[in-house]
């Protein structure tokens, strides 16, 4: 009955993730894509936090904090991918070359090293709290598979905040570099 339950958890928020998905563009448009990501890291932040604080059985708003947090996080997911390519224009319009491959490359072992590190960082915590698979957890282990899944990715995703916050690119200088990039192509074209 448990797994069942948990297959439900997961694929039910995997389709409120799609809804969220799908509102990106018009949030992005709207917004901007800093803001909207600024806001749906830490909308999310909160209820995963949040979900440390829930009683055992309180499953019905287990449900709900998730498909929340869900949907505040999903218009994140293209928008940091649309935001990398904003930094291969930011580069170009800073030297003048395109070094799209390096920061593709750069951006994507950075990607692999922290879902690599975040797996087993995952099993070292648990293993720390003294989890052992198929058998009955004790509330130790329990408060750490607790920990794991709130407490923990909470202040990664204060990290993650605090880095869009420094980032430079908001709305209004991503058109400025798409106005003159815009500009130097029309300009490199009538030359040639």
């Amino acid at each position: 009955m448990a797994s069942v339950g948990f297959s439900l958890f997961n694929m039910s928020s995997q389709f409120v993730t799609v809804a969220g998905v799908l509102c990106s563009t018009f949030l992005s448009l709207k917004f901007g894509k800093k803001a909207v990501a600024i806001a749906g890291f830490s909308v999310s932040t909160v209820f995963m936090a949040l979900f440390a604080l829930l009683p055992r059985d309180a499953v019905g708003s287990l449900f709900l904090m998730e498909y929340a947090r869900a949907l505040a996080y999903a218009p994140t997911i293209p928008l940091i991918w649309s935001m990398f390519a904003d930094v291969v224009d930011y580069s170009g319009w800073k030297t003048g070359r395109r070094i799209t491959g390096v920061i593709y490359a750069t951006i994507l072992f950075g990607l692999k090293t922290g879902l690599s590190l975040g797996g087993a960082l995952a099993g070292w915590l648990l293993s720390g709290f003294g989890y052992r698979p198929n058998v009955v957890q004790t509330t130790h282990a329990l408060d750490g598979i607790r920990y794991t899944i709130s407490l923990f990715p909470t202040v990664l995703f204060g990290v993650v905040i605090v880095c869009l916050i420094c980032y430079k690119i908001g709305r209004k200088l991503n058109l400025q570099i798409q106005d003159e990039l815009a500009a130097r192509r029309q300009k490199f074209a009538s030359a040639g």
